[in-house]
């Protein structure tokens, strides 16, 4: 008895399902075109978020007899965005296809200050300058860092090829979802 009730409920199930397909479908814009105005035009669309670690290093003295050195670590997060502002779209009603140019995602770095801690120190003799002198060093090693830090990760192949693998596979999913089953879209990079 249970498992027939069961049955008949699965079946009712499976039949709004399709019945709720078919409606759903019938809905849908019949041409591509209609998707140009929708699709989102403003903002920035997040691809690919990679944890990075900004190591600031303070020495005074020389490299081999330094009389203070410290190392700073502190964490951030490197952000590829893509402007959906943008992104160009041209639909080719004949052969039923969209193709979407997208531009190369932007980098952003975020640095957790708050976060950061000092992994080493190491001082010979006892600190003879100033806390201000000790602040100025410390910020200037920290912007110097940050440009170091930021050129890597930008001379980074591998992370940029992620981005915009990522990129192409969320706008292609957005896209997707709002085109008529019968188009295909094809993706392309404006630079």
């Amino acid at each position: 008895m249970k498992i027939k009730l069961l049955i008949i409920i699965l079946s009712i199930c499976i039949l709004m399902g399709i019945g709720a397909g078919i409606l759903f479908n019938s809905l849908r814009p019949e041409k591509a075109e209609s998707v140009v105005g929708t699709f989102p035009r403003e903002g920035m669309l997040e691809v690919l978020s990679a944890s990075v670690e900004l190591n600031t290093s303070i020495l005074k003295g020389e490299k081999t007899d330094a009389d203070y050195f410290t190392l700073y670590s502190t964490p951030g997060t490197a952000v590829y965005s893509v402007d959906l502002g943008k992104i160009e779209i041209d639909c080719i009603e004949i052969s039923k296809k969209v193709l979407i140019g997208i531009p190369t995602p932007d980098l952003r770095l975020y640095v957790d200050e708050d976060g950061g801690e000092k992994t080493f120190e190491y001082q010979k003799n006892s600190y003879t300058g100033s806390a201000q002198d000790g602040y100025e060093t410390f910020i200037e090693s920290r912007a110097v860092s940050y440009d170091d830090m930021l050129a890597s990760i930008q001379n980074n192949q591998e992370l940029m090829d992620m981005a915009k693998e990522s990129a192409k596979t969320q706008v292609t999913n957005l896209s997707l979802s709002m085109l008529p089953n019968d188009y295909s879209i094809n993706i392309y990079f404006l630079d």
